[in-house]
């Protein structure tokens, strides 16, 4: 006997035991929803409790009736009532089996194990998604064991399961939507999207079953080999003869260590030189490499290209349009492109030929203009005038740019209520070193009073839609008054007269 009672203790023991370490595995949202559960069972027991009363009090009004002890109303009463009841158990067994789906969506997991950034052959960005099913069986609420374990990874599979891909809330993934139609417990499914913007930072948004998932994430940088992407902020500009041209090359990569790599430029004229410039990391000094550092840690930089335009080119090269190469190369790369050169023989490179080399470039596009530009030249700016002159100057217009131009125009700002015309004064045409005379005639004004006074000489034409104007020149005049020589002369005269009749008068009073 006291063996048995020894026996039962341990199984009560162990017993307890089981039951708190399965109450302590379950959850609170378990324990909850178990509660749930339960609650819906019993609320459907009492239904069906309730209908089989009110079914067993319809059949009895009807042998009631039968005998004559009940009436119609009673009869129909009692129908309507076990009718009622049937309504009842139906939407308890609805509610029920609510419960117990609301409990398996909440089982359902999708996660996201990994998202990557890649680039494709075509240099195209692109991130991919792997996604797992990892809904738990276990969490199925079956105490009854009412399924096999089969049945419940089926009860787990995720269905149209839709993925997208969002930058600041908008769609930035090609095709917008995946829509995985299955996915198994435990079954893993690979996402490619084509990036439409640049990003490394995006939101991943899965939607399955009656929830929506968001998911902030980073992707990570992954790629085949070591290559870099070069963009190019503008890659098509226009350059004037004997000036410079810069574009703004960004730099990314992806592999994540130290690596050099070296800049080269096929396909620029030899008229033109080049060089790059980067920013020096912590200050804002600006320096020229020929070759570009990534340490660990740092995947993105920003460079310039920058070509140095010649003075003077042949006039058929003017306007048309050059196509140049601009690479980035490791030291695999260009032992590829040692191979492509040799090849050639001596042959310009295009980008079939960097493609097929696996080089990573930018291909940049500039037009060469000629500089428009006119200037004023005059041996002389300063001019001393008399009142009532007309004035007379010259002054040259000399063509000091790279292109002809036409419909040039002089201009003069006179002082208040002058005049002036020159010849000739508009639709000037000069070539390039070309010079034209201008002949001025300025009238002041009637009433202008001696003293000095400036006159404003410009000029300016339009080239390829640009105002061309000449730095303008300030033509000093000093007026004077009318020459004092004749009325000095007249004084004298005066004066000469007034000395020679006193000389007389004395004379004759002395001879009295």
């Amino acid at each position: 006997m006291n063996r048995l009672r020894v026996l039962l203790h341990a199984v009560c023991v162990v017993t307890m035991a089981l039951f708190l370490v399965h109450a302590q595995d379950d959850t609170k949202e378990t324990r909850t929803m178990k509660l749930r559960m339960k609650e819906s069972q019993i609320k459907l027991d009492e239904a069906i409790a309730d209908q089989q009363k009110k079914d067993a009090a319809f059949k009895e009004s009807q042998t009631l009736f039968e005998k004559g002890l009940y009436s119609k109303t009673e009869v129909t009463s009692a129908e309507e009532a076990s009718r009622q009841s049937k309504l009842d158990r139906d939407q308890a067994e609805i509610d029920l089996e609510k419960t117990r789906l609301a409990f398996l969506n909440n089982a359902l997991n999708v996660t996201l194990e990994k998202a990557t950034l890649y680039l494709d052959d075509q240099g195209q960005k692109h991130a991919r998604l792997s996604i797992r099913n990892n809904s738990n069986t276990s969490l199925i609420i079956d105490e009854e064991g009412r399924y096999s374990q089969k049945e419940k990874d089926a009860l787990l599979s995720v269905d149209n399961l839709m993925v997208r891909l969002l930058l600041d809330r908008r769609l930035i993934g090609r095709p917008f939507e995946v829509r995985v139609s299955q996915l198994a417990v435990n079954q893993r499914k690979d996402i490619d999207f084509v990036l439409q913007r640049d990003a490394e930072a995006v939101t991943v948004e899965m939607s399955y079953g009656d929830k929506t998932v968001s998911l902030p994430v980073y992707l990570e940088k992954e790629a085949k080999d070591d290559r870099v992407l070069m963009d190019a902020m503008q890659f098509s500009q226009e350059g004037e003869l004997g000036g410079r041209v810069t574009y703004d090359l960004s730099l990314e990569r992806f592999v994540d260590d130290n690596e050099t790599f070296s800049l080269e430029v096929v396909n620029l004229p030899g008229d033109y030189t080049y060089e790059f410039h980067e920013t020096e990391e912590g200050s804002n000094q600006d320096q020229r490499v020929a070759r570009i550092r990534f340490k660990k840690g740092t995947t993105t930089k920003m460079i310039r290209f920058v070509i140095n335009m010649p003075k003077e080119i042949p006039k058929e090269q003017l306007n048309e349009k050059i196509t140049m190469q601009v690479m980035i190369l490791d030291k695999f790369a260009q032992q590829r492109l040692a191979t492509i050169r040799a090849a050639k023989q001596g042959l310009s490179l295009n980008s079939r030929d960097l493609d097929s080399a696996q080089v990573s470039y930018e291909t940049l596009e500039m037009v060469p203009r000629g500089r428009a530009e006119v200037t004023i030249t005059s041996t002389n700016l300063f001019i001393k005038a008399k009142v009532g002159d007309v004035i007379k100057y010259s002054f040259d217009l000399q063509n000091t740019g790279t292109v002809s131009l036409d419909r040039i125009r002089a201009y003069l700002t006179l002082p208040l209520n002058w005049t002036a015309s020159m010849a000739p004064e508009k639709d000037i045409t000069l070539d390039v070193e070309g010079k034209k005379k201008i002949d001025v005639e300025v009238i002041p004004a009637v009433d202008v009073i001696p003293g000095d006074y400036e006159i404003k000489i410009e000029a300016r034409t339009v080239h390829r839609g640009r105002d061309i104007e000449a730095t303008s020149k300030i033509m000093r005049l000093q007026v004077e008054g009318k020459s004092s020589f004749l009325i000095g002369a007249l004084l004298m005269l005066g004066l000469v007269g007034m000395i020679v009749g006193v000389a007389v008068m004395t004379i004759k009073v002395s001879r009295r």
